[in-house]
């Protein structure tokens, strides 16, 4: 059909959209609307496309929204944003998390960023976080009624708008449940397996923290679901078409709200990969690794691979297909658009990445925390990464300085590497506790705040869930397979691999395949081919699932050999401390060849460095702060070297120590046994300081014999069964201490374990031959 459109002679950009059942035909930019029809109509209102009450076949008031992406066509010349005003509900004295940009768009598909346009409102502070992808507000104690603010969008591409948020204030004795915000409607290949986050898609109109209760899976389909909103979806059954799967969220109160999920079955090999956009913020002539797939999903069987990383001006990018990332580095200040594209099998899908390059003059502004929660589970613990959505507006590197809540609140916080906190339950918690952390980039500090909401036990631990794995290794050569790292547990309960592998086994010509220390080792035969093996993952109560291991074992070739991709590495540190640096070496080397550690290639300027077979330990000097650099070198078999980055992130001490927590421990053991137990490994610091056994801090009973050794209790089982315990000393980098006891059970009935052998590495210098 051919036509005037009326009043759209001056519209630059139009777009077909969707609202209900009704086609119309938009100006992105003006936002005129016509009906796509023969009289293509004009409308200026949407609410006039919008059918009266009892005309529609569905009544409910959210939108539907297919959850698939195409990127829009990428030109120089750009179309500004379209920002539409928000409305929340928001409690006095909370921080609520403000999602303004769900309802704003970008005709040209670039990534939005929201700040404060004008005066903070009334009733609280306004801050971006998440690198601009969401705003909170930390309301004031005494604030009552509404207020508004303005907000600004930003594509980086000099397009902008603004939009006004209202804010109402919600007692807290009034509560109502969390609903949807819109009706998700989801794609996925007949046998496929999707994952997708649900709790975007959900809002509390109180602006309470909310978790996912309860997933119900259509009939002859199954679902995996973590309380933080994620589900994983397996399409098993054989129909295809749509299907409704009910889910129900909480808020933390415990009100639920349900609604369902709308999933769309399709033939194999129908859909494409769905990505997302990525957004990051780093500084003039540092390099960052950028994981683009880490929130892309398949739809399909076929598992999802980076294919291409397109090159952009004034960019240096390095892509590394087979780990999924590439690095970034740019001279100069400014925003960056990277593109890249994912395969899945035969089908493919187009993504972008923002980066943000800030100039060195603004390294002295300060970080951004982010509330987090945390969902601890009744009697158990939790492990929340609060670095996570906390950002550092200047790209430095952020550091957990300490940890801190009120007394008797019925939890235990300490802090792991400077980076995660584990929460534990230390009785029966059953109402929320709030932990205060501090942060730091080394020149500014700010701090932050956890929710801890208790959840309920489940009434049943679903089993372990055991994903595939691939490794490529040389003919003659082993590789270490990290199994675990790929695999989930839907009720987060501690996960380890069976020591036997179960049927089908590797055939013992094409090489030997076993169990050692939670990972799946492999000794390649003289024969380039494909194996495969199959392992046990079992969780505390020992249910079980089969997991999956493709094993392409590869010729050895001298001259197509490929350098090894070490990877850059971030590490924390305080002031004066010092911090053990692991450094992968599996999976590294594109060939399968294995890769040792060859030692340091550049020293850092604010610490001194040194090394062990895989691992550096790093000490920050006295007063020192911001970042260190420093640069190692990795070979790998045939003799072919790499080099990559390490940053440390140095933060000041807190002028108050607090003492270390030292957690109770459990042994089993058969009578007149000597066993070596690493009492600290459940231990931990609130400032994140390395711990250590005070030599002489252990309390014996009568008969019962022991010493530290190292970060290990050795203790001398008694002849016969018994009950009875040890208390052991812990301290700190210094010197507060803690004490917690280890149980020991004596018993001839116990299990025994097979001992535990690790490599060695030897240099033709090591070897003597006899005369």
């Amino acid at each position: 059909m051919n036509a005037p459109i009326e009043g759209a002679e001056e519209s630059a950009s139009l777009t077909f959209r969707v609202n209900r059942d009704v086609i119309i035909l938009n100006d992105a930019v003006g936002g005129a609307a016509w009906m796509a029809n023969e009289s293509l109509q004009r409308v200026d209102n949407w609410n006039d496309l919008t059918p009266p009450e009892g005309e529609t076949e569905n009544q409910e008031d959210s939108t539907e929204e297919t959850v698939e992406t195409t990127l829009p066509e990428r030109s120089e010349e750009n179309t500004p944003p379209i920002a539409e005003d928000d409305s929340y509900g928001v409690r006095p004295g909370a921080t609520t998390l403000l999602p303004v940009l769900d309802n704003d768009n970008d005709p040209d598909g670039d990534v939005l960023v929201a700040a404060l346009a004008e005066a903070q409102p009334s009733i609280g502070t306004v801050q971006p976080i998440n690198n601009g992808g969401s705003l909170q507000i930390a309301v004031d104690e005494k604030a009552s009624g509404t207020a508004s603010f303005t907000y600004e969008v930003d594509d980086g591409r000099k397009g902008k708008d603004t939009a006004v948020v209202t804010l109402e204030v919600h007692d807290w004795n009034d509560n109502a449940a969390p609903g949807p915000k819109r009706k998700t409607s989801l794609a996925v290949e007949t046998g496929g397996t999707i994952s997708y986050n649900i709790l975007p898609d959900w809002i509390d109109p109180d602006g309470d923290d909310i978790y996912l209760k309860e997933v119900i899976a259509a009939p002859g389909d199954e679902v995996d679901f973590s309380k933080d909103g994620q589900i994983t979806y397996k399409a098993t059954a054989s129909l295809q078409g749509r299907k409704d799967v009910q889910v129900t969220v909480a808020d933390a109160f415990g009100k639920l709200g349900t609604s369902t999920l709308s999933l769309d079955v399709r033939p194999q090999g129908s859909t494409n990969p769905k990505t997302n956009a990525d957004h990051v913020i780093t500084k003039v002539g540092e390099q960052v690794t950028i994981a683009p797939t880490a929130n892309d999903t398949s739809t399909s069987r076929e598992p999802l691979r980076l294919s291409r990383v397109l090159d952009t001006l004034g960019a240096t990018i390095v892509p590394n297909t087979a780990n999924k990332t590439f690095t970034f580095m740019a001279e100069a200040p400014g925003v960056y658009y990277v593109q890249y594209q994912v395969t899945t099998g035969p089908k493919n899908g187009e993504g972008l990445v923002r980066v943000d390059v800030m100039p060195e003059s603004e390294t002295d502004l300060p970080p951004v925390a982010v509330r987090d929660v945390a969902l601890l589970p009744t009697g158990g613990d939790v492990l929340l990464g609060v670095l996570n959505n906390d950002t550092d507006p200047a790209g430095g590197i952020l550091v957990v300085q300490s940890v801190s809540l009120e007394p008797n609140s019925g939890i235990s916080v300490s802090v792991l590497n400077h980076e995660t906190l584990r929460i534990t339950d230390q009785g029966a918690l059953e109402e929320q506790v709030r932990v205060k952390y501090r942060i730091s980039n080394g020149s500014k500090s700010a701090e932050g705040e956890v929710v801890v909401i208790p959840i309920p036990a489940p009434d049943e631990l679903r089993q372990p869930v055991a994903n595939p794995d691939t490794a490529t290794v040389r003919v003659g050569d082993v590789v270490t397979i990290p199994v675990l790292d790929n695999d989930t547990h839907p009720s987060d309960d501690v996960m380890h691999v069976e020591p036997e592998l179960i049927e089908p086994f590797v055939d013992p010509e094409d090489g030997e395949a076993f169990v050692s220390q939670d990972t799946v080792r492999f000794k390649a035969g003289p024969e380039a081919k494909t194996v495969y093996l199959t392992y046990e993952v079992s969780d505390s109560r020992q249910q079980k699932a089969a997991g999956y291991v493709t094993i392409q074992i590869m010729p050895i070739d001298e001259e197509t050999n490929a350098a090894p991709r070490p990877q850059d590495l971030v590490a924390r540190a305080l002031a004066g401390t010092e911090v053990n640096i692991a450094v992968p070496l599996d999976g590294i080397d594109t060939d399968g060849d294995s890769v040792e550690l060859v030692g340091i290639e550049s020293s850092p300027s604010k610490g001194r460095v040194t090394n062990g077979p895989n691992y550096f330990t790093y000490e920050a000097a006295d007063g020192a702060s911001g970042v260190d650099v420093f640069k190692y070198r990795v070979r790998d078999r045939l003799g072919k070297e790499g080099i990559a980055t390490v940053r440390v992130g140095i933060a000041p001490a807190e002028e108050i120590n607090q003492p270390p927590y030292a957690v109770k421990d459990a042994v089993v053991v058969r009578p007149g046994r000597e066993i070596a137990v690493p009492v600290l490994e459940n231990d931990s610091d609130p400032e994140g300081d390395k711990v250590s056994l005070v030599k002489d801090g252990l309390e014996l009973p009568d008969g019962l014999e022991a010493r530290v050794s190292g970060d290990r209790v050795i203790v001398q089982a008694p002849n016969g069964p018994t009950e009875t315990s040890l208390q052991y000393t812990a301290a700190d980098a210094r010197g507060a201490t803690a004490t917690a006891t280890l149980q020991i059970t004596v018993d001839e009935d116990v299990p025994l374990q097979a001992p535990v052998a690790r490599d060695d590495r030897l240099l033709p210098t090591d070897l003597r031959t006899a005369v």
